[in-house]
This record gives structure tokens, C-alpha cells and sequence, in this order.
């Protein structure tokens, strides 16, 4: 994933493809973004924030969210830092 962000190989010397590849990973859609907002002085645009977001949402649900779901791979720390999920632990 360091790669499609461009940390070994600038974004600009990639292939379309693999730019295009790049665009669609957490990181380098961040970079992307912070590209054209640091150096164009503009609001990055709505992609590769529908990018970054979407990989949230997709890692949130696979986590379990905040509830102590069933997909976490530990459930003694499921939920580890969640008021609400303690609050259900501990019975109040």
C-alpha cells in the first residue's frame, strides 16, 4: 500500500493504471488530496474524499464497529475504550 501512495516511486512517474490504482487505496487517495490541497491551494476534490471514507466505513464494519459485534478476532477487547459497550459489560 506504501507504493500506491508513492512513497518508493512518485505518483507522477506511475503508470495511468497504476495511478488509477493508486487513487482507489486509503493512502493514496490521502495523498492525492493533500496533494492538490497543498500545492493547488484548493479544496481537494469530492473522489478521493468519497475514497477515504468509503475504506472507512468498509474497516468499520469489519471491525465490528463500536458495539463488541461478533467479527472481532479478540472479544475480551472488543469494544476496549467504547463507554457504550463497558457501560453494557459491566451491567449498569
Amino acid at each position: 500500500m506504501m507504493f500506491f501512495a508513492g512513497v518508493w516511486l512518485p505518483r507522477e512517474a506511475m503508470a495511468p493504471a497504476l495511478r488509477t490504482v493508486s487513487d482507489l487505496t486509503p493512502l493514496g487517495s490521502a495523498v492525492h488530496a493533500m496533494d492538490i490541497s497543498m500545492l493547488a491551494g484548493r479544496f481537494p476534490p469530492l473522489e478521493p474524499l468519497l475514497v477515504m471514507g468509503a475504506w472507512a466505513v468498509i474497516f468499520g464494519w469489519l471491525s465490528g464497529g463500536c458495539s463488541g459485534g461478533s467479527r472481532t478476532a479478540i472479544p475480551a477487547a472488543a469494544g476496549a475504550g467504547c463507554p457504550r459497550f463497558e457501560k453494557g459489560a459491566r451491567g449498569k
